[in-house]
């Protein structure tokens, strides 16, 4: 097509890690741009490129590029899984699909938000989310799994000051636990592959 790519420039604070809701976002703003750039109207000729080309010599053929794959990545986000429900069903259903795809997926991002809502729950009650989460991803899933932490994968923060107060040494209080059963030590991180 003839349209030209718009610049997009996001300026963060050196040292600054973007939320998840502003990686989202800026993804949001990315493909809209793309969009609005693939639907533009085509900029009109000029008189110099409308002017036939004075042949000079044959032409060498272009090489056609071999266009390779090196990297796909499945995405899969805010599944909301609880003990009872739907949920469990349907996220087993994208994963055995994620299983089918070809070219294969190299690995899965888990955006988060993988239980119901641990925010406003007990311990009991956010330990069968996870439980529910895990019955579902452990069940011989083949590939990797990047996970990132949700809001309502944090366990106890919606509580009331006096519920929050009687789990506070709770190592896995907060984000304690979401990291425990996704198996990440640290709640940000970072990793490479295929280049």
């Amino acid at each position: 097509m003839g349209s030209s790519p718009i610049p997009i420039l996001f300026l963060m604070k050196e040292n600054m890690t973007p939320s998840r809701r502003d990686f989202l976002r800026f993804a949001a703003l990315g493909a809209g741009a793309t969009v609005l750039a693939a639907c533009s109207p085509a900029p009109a000729p000029t008189a110099a490129e409308t002017k036939p080309a004075e042949p000079t010599s044959t032409p060498e053929p272009m090489p056609t590029p071999s266009r390779q794959l090196a990297l796909r990545i499945a995405h899969v986000s805010d599944m909301h899984i609880e003990p009872s429900g739907p949920g469990r069903e349907k996220f087993s259903r994208a994963l055995r699909h994620v299983q089918t795809l070809s070219p294969a997926a190299d690995f899965v991002i888990n955006a988060g938000d993988c239980v119901m809502d641990a925010l406003y729950s007990n311990r009991d009650r956010a330990l069968e989310q996870w439980d529910a989460f895990q019955s579902v991803l452990s069940s011989s899933f083949p590939l990797p799994v990047y996970h990132a932490i949700g809001n309502h994968d944090v366990w106890g923060w919606g509580l009331r000051t006096s519920e929050q107060d009687l789990y506070k040494d709770d190592p896995l209080f907060a984000k304690g636990l979401a990291m425990q059963r996704l198996g990440i030590s640290n709640r940000y991180y970072s990793f490479e592959q295929g280049g």
